[in-house]
């Protein structure tokens, strides 16, 4: 009876591979991108802010914007153009060892912090989150993806801002999406963090490139 049982183990175990993947389930809503309104490869500092201050440095360096953190609160730069309803991309590539920072993009945000912000973590998580009375509280809580690039390396990030509807999109797949009526209209943003689990000598260190903008409806 043991050995039996104990065999049956070993069959579910080798058999977990086998099953199929349970699909994520499709976004609730379709979007149409209409024209591109920015096309953003940060071979100058143009419009985008730049802040080299204790524990946050943001700026346009060699041929991207960098963003490095040792604070736990969210560090961003803006571009400071007012949209409404756009799909944002934006190349992120992660370049510290912290395997916990958090990074992302904002869209309909303020020069006070406010705004939503579309994040992931260097770990495999993604949140959505909005930003109002001085905190940046959770529309979509952080869970675990597959489609994230954990490793040093490159995720295409895009986000869409239609109306009331709120979406994440990690290397072309689709992970979440919600519904907010709080925002209309700001700018675009993107951003790092530090957990506050972090501990002394811990850094995130992103680098964004290839920001683009698409009028949506």
């Amino acid at each position: 009876m043991v050995v039996s049982f104990l065999r049956w183990i070993v069959f579910i175990m080798l058999c977990v591979g086998c099953l199929p993947q349970i699909p994520l389930p499709p976004a609730s809503r379709t979007f149409n991108m209409g024209e591109q309104l920015l096309d953003e490869s940060f071979d100058a500092p143009g419009t985008w802010d730049t802040y080299n201050l204790q524990g946050a440095f943001l700026g346009v360096t060699n041929g991207g914007y960098q963003i490095q953190a040792s604070i736990s609160q969210y560090v961003f730069g803006l571009q400071h153009v007012q949209y409404e309803n756009v799909v944002i991309e934006a190349e992120v590539y992660l370049k510290s060892d912290y395997r916990k920072g958090i990074f992302g993009v904002m869209c309909r945000a303020s020069s006070a912090g406010k705004g939503y912000y579309f994040v992931v973590s260097a770990d495999g998580n993604f949140s959505i989150r909005r930003s109002a009375a001085n905190a940046v509280d959770p529309l979509v809580q952080w869970q675990a993806t597959t489609a994230l690039n954990t490793e040093t390396g490159r995720n295409l990030l895009r986000v869409v801002c239609v109306d009331d509807y709120l979406a994440l999109y990690i290397n072309e797949q689709f992970v979440a999406d919600t519904t907010d009526r709080y925002y209309r209209r700001g700018t675009i943003g993107l951003t790092a963090a530090l957990p506050t689990r972090a501990k002394a000598g811990d850094i995130v260190d992103i680098v964004f490139d290839n920001v683009r903008v698409w009028a949506a409806k």
